[in-house]
Formats: C-alpha cells, structure tokens, sequence
C-alpha cells in the first residue's frame, strides 16, 4: 500500500493548493483509530465458500491475510504462477478486497459475450471508486459518445490543432536545455497531455490556464486518493466520515475551483448563439453542449462532470504509457537514432507535416512502444469485471453473483504461443514492426491501438477505450518532438532502467525520477 500512497502523493504535489494533507480534528482522529481496530480489521474479506473448488495460488503464504498481503508485493509473480499452472482455465488469488478469480483461454470471451447485467464493468468501477463519496460523476455516456460520434471521426481534420498544441507544450515544458538538464520527466509529461487533451476537450483558453493545468493534473490523483481513504472505513460509517476525509475536501474544493473556471466559457458561447450557418468552437465541450437537452445545458456542475470525466480517463493513462516509452527508450538507446530516422523520413513524404497518415506509418514506433507497453503496462490484468448474477463456465465451473474477476494478460503476453516473434521474455523494440511485415493479412494488425483478448491494456469487449486513437497520437506527436529536438540519457550513474512500482495488479512508472535533456542544434 506504500507504494500506490508515494505515487497519489507524487502526482497531487502537481496540485498543491488542493493537496490538503491531514486535516482530521484530533476527535476524528481519535474515532477513526477506535473504528479501525474494531470495524475494520473484523471485515476483512474472507475466502468465499462457493468458489472453493478453484485453485487458489498462493498457498503456501499461509492464511488469508498473510496471502493477501504477499499479493500486494508480488501480484506479478501471483498471476505469471497461475497462468502457467491453470492455463486454459480459471485460477484465485487473495485480495485485500476479497477473492479475486483470474481466467483464461476460451472463457475470456464467454465472459466477454455476456451482456453489462450479467457480467459488469461498471459495478465494479463504482465499488473500487465509491462515486458517491469521491464525487466521480457516473453520467458520462454522453462523453462516451462524443469521443466515438465527434472525435475519432474529426480526428484527420483537427489534428493540427493537437500538432500546434504539442510542439508549444514540448517547447515550453521540456524547456530550452541549451546544457544538459534534469527534469522529473512524468510531470512534464501530464503537462503536455493535459494541454494536448483539453485542446480538444474544452479549447484553446482554458486548455492553457495554468490553474486549470494543475487542477486537471491533481484532480485524477486527488480522487483515487480519497476513495483508497473512505473504502478504509466500515460501510456504516462512510456516510458520516466521508465529509472529514482530507483528500476529499480537497475534491470538493477542486471541483469548485474548476466550476468557477469553466462557467465563463460556458456562458460565453451560449452568448455567442450559433445559427446553423456559422461555424462553430470545434470540441468536445461544444459537441456534448449541442447534444443536451434545454435543462442540461444549465447544469454547468454536469458539463464540468464531463470534463473531469475525461481528463480522469486519459490523463495519467496516457502519461504513464508516454513516461514508461521513455525510461524503455533511454535504458536502450541503440534504438534512439532509428526512430528518429523513421520520423523524418516520414515527416518528408508528408510535406514536413505531422498528419494522421503521417503518424500512422510511424510503424517502428508504433511497435517500440507497443513493446513497452508489453513489458510494463499500468495494469498486469484487464478486462476487470463483477458477476452479477450466478454463472457458469461451459466446463461446469460455477462462479456466484458478487464475484470480481479479471484476465492475467501479462502473463498471457510473455506465452510464447500467442506473443509473436521470438523469446517473449526478450525486449524486441521491432516485434511488432516485424510481425505486421509478415503478410498483407497482418498489416494492420498488432499495432498500440489494437485490441485483442491477450492485448487488453486499451480494454476489451464494448467497454474498449474509445479515445485509444487519439491517446496514440498525442503520445506520437509527444515523442516526435522530443526526440527530434532533444538528445535525452540517464543522469549520471545511472545505466538501468528504472524500477517501476508495483501493488497487487498496479504497475506505475516511478514519477519521481529524473532523465537529463539536452536540445539537439542544427
């Protein structure tokens, strides 16, 4: 648990005025300690009766406890175990939230072909997050639908709008670096990623708004902050400490803030009337607004739900995955130059233009990060679901209602059976590159956007990230600038890759550490 706390901290320093500390009375304080030691520890989860038959892994950790703990630590040794003994089938480990079931082979899908009442991403979104204590609005369809209607569709026709807004930020974040600087690289990269985001989210003014910068960036953090916080207390107390909990004060107070932020560019295009005939702001603010109802429009606190929706969605996602490309690209520079050739030879066929025909042939990269995402992806699971209702597994395995499960995929990705190309348990930056060359059959297959039941890092099913396209190309466009401006090295001293941080099934980048930028002349 320390390490998914140092990381939330980390990122909420890049919002301080709202990052409240510890602000319980000592009263609170004094409850909270009381409540703990005789609510919290007495409901622990306990092994459930009824999936008893499924093997669990882990055993030899002792009690329920003592494997969910060892869990914790070693959630990637956990599920590389389970898959390579239970393949093909389904497996268990112990939680700090209960009995997880991990499955495989062909029940993947015969999950996956169950309908949302059934077999649910929501419910277990809405357990793991409490949206009704951290104030995550759960009315974001209309965002959903505006990224797969509005967004992906336009992505061709408004991409130099991203292009101008990345080159600014890369110029502006990374800095000029006439020396060789150091720079803690995963905040300036949610800085890039918040601008490029809500560029197309909310525009151009806001997107640039230093404290709508910060807040974008804390907000995500700040959040699961507070719901890691409240989930610690016993359900019948939630109601009553959730208004003392310090991070979520500190959400409340965000919230506010951006309210106050974004209610004047609201105001202002309805000001505006667009007719039919005139052109208007082209974003998601805009699109979603024209999609309201009369009473929608004048729920401003509903529009910025949206807003916070998306920005939760892409931000420290897409982050972590630029971040991680990073720390991969540095620790193997032999790779360094190749790409940056591929770019400018594609930069060239394009007109010295960044277009999304361009960005789409950028087919080394593409694969280096794909591979990075292979060998340190956020997640080391997916496709995480809650049964709703009792289930069962055509080879007669029963699985009861409340049952949370998710998809080994990590494991699944060094199976030498479904990973192409040779040794999956060797870092190949062209894999993919490699593979997509085989055959015309293959050619638009394995690609970062691509989505399969053993490559779930964008999702899986219906519930696939609809924004993956324009995630990929920001990250593009993000590492293009960089590596065509900048020379990027380790700091002194340094020759490994940096450890990422693991608990259970997370796997972050370590946003504290430093690479050294230097721009390139001539």
């Amino acid at each position: 648990m320390e390490t998914i706390a140092f990381f939330l901290d980390k990122v909420q320093e890049w919002y301080k005025p709202y990052n409240l500390g510890s602000k319980l009375s000592i009263p609170t304080a004094l409850l909270a300690i009381a409540v703990l030691r005789l609510l919290f520890y007495s409901s622990n989860p306990k092994h459930n009766a009824d999936i008893k038959n499924i093997p669990i892994v882990g055993k030899e950790y002792g009690t329920w406890e003592q494997r969910s703990r060892a869990f914790a630590s070693r959630g990637k040794e956990f599920l590389n175990e389970g898959y390579r003994k239970y393949k093909g089938g389904v497996f268990q480990v112990a939680t700090t939230e209960g009995p997880n079931l991990f499955v495989t082979g062909r029940f993947i899908n015969e999950l996956r072909n169950q309908p949302d009442e059934i077999v649910s991403f929501n419910a277990r979104a809405e357990e793991r997050m409490l949206p009704q204590y951290s104030l995550i609005s759960q009315k974001n369809l209309l965002g959903v639908h505006s990224v797969k209607g509005d967004l992906t569709p336009n992505l061709a026709r408004l991409l130099p709008h991203v292009v101008d807004e990345i080159e600014s930020a890369v110029a502006e974040d990374i800095g000029d670096c006439k020396e060789w600087t150091s720079l803690e690289i995963y905040g300036q990269v949610a800085r890039v990623v918040s601008k490029a985001g809500f560029r197309m989210f909310v525009g151009p003014d806001l997107c640039r708004n230093e404290t709508w910068i910060k807040l974008s960036i804390g907000y995500t953090a700040t959040t699961f902050a507070g719901a890691e916080a409240i989930r610690k207390w016993h359900p019948w107390l939630r109601p009553i400490v959730y208004r003392w909990v310090p991070q979520l004060q500190a959400v409340r107070k965000m919230k506010a803030n951006a309210l106050a932020l974004l209610t004047p560019i609201i105001n202002a295009r309805k000001a505006a009337n667009y007719q039919a005939d005139e052109e208007k702001p082209e974003d998601m603010l805009q699109w979603m607004y024209d999609k309201c109802s009369d009473a929608e429009k004048n729920d401003y606190p509903y529009h910025l739900d949206l807003q916070l929706v998306l920005g939760l969605a892409t931000i420290h996602s897409t982050t972590m995955l630029t971040t991680n490309v990073l720390y991969d690209l540095v620790s193997r520079p032999e790779y360094i130059e190749p790409l940056r050739e591929e770019i400018q030879e594609i930069l060239a066929q394009n007109g010295g233009i960044f277009t999304k025909h361009a960005l789409e042939h950028l087919k080394k990269m593409d694969s280096f990060m794909r591979e990075s995402q292979r060998w340190n992806p956020m997640n080391f699971s997916g496709f995480v679901r809650k049964i709703l209702v009792p289930f069962t597994l055509s080879d007669g395995t029963y699985i009861p209602a409340g049952t949370n499960f998710e998809v080994p995929v990590y494991a699944m990705s060094r199976d030498p059976q479904i990973c192409p190309g040779p040794n999956p348990d060797i870092f190949d930056g062209y894999r993919f590159y490699n593979a997509r060359n085989q055959s015309k059959d293959e050619a638009n297959g394995h690609q970062l956007v691509t989505v399969t039941s053993y490559t779930m890092w964008f999702g899986y099913g219906h519930h696939a990230c609809p924004g993956r396209f324009f995630a990929s190309y920001k990250m593009k466009l993000m590492l293009a600038n960089i590596l065509l401006n900048y020379d990027v090295k380790f700091p002194d001293g340094e020759v490994e890759r940096y450890k990422n941080m693991e608990f259970e099934t997370n796997n972050f980048p370590d946003p504290s550490k430093v690479l050294m930028f230097k721009r390139r002349r001539g």
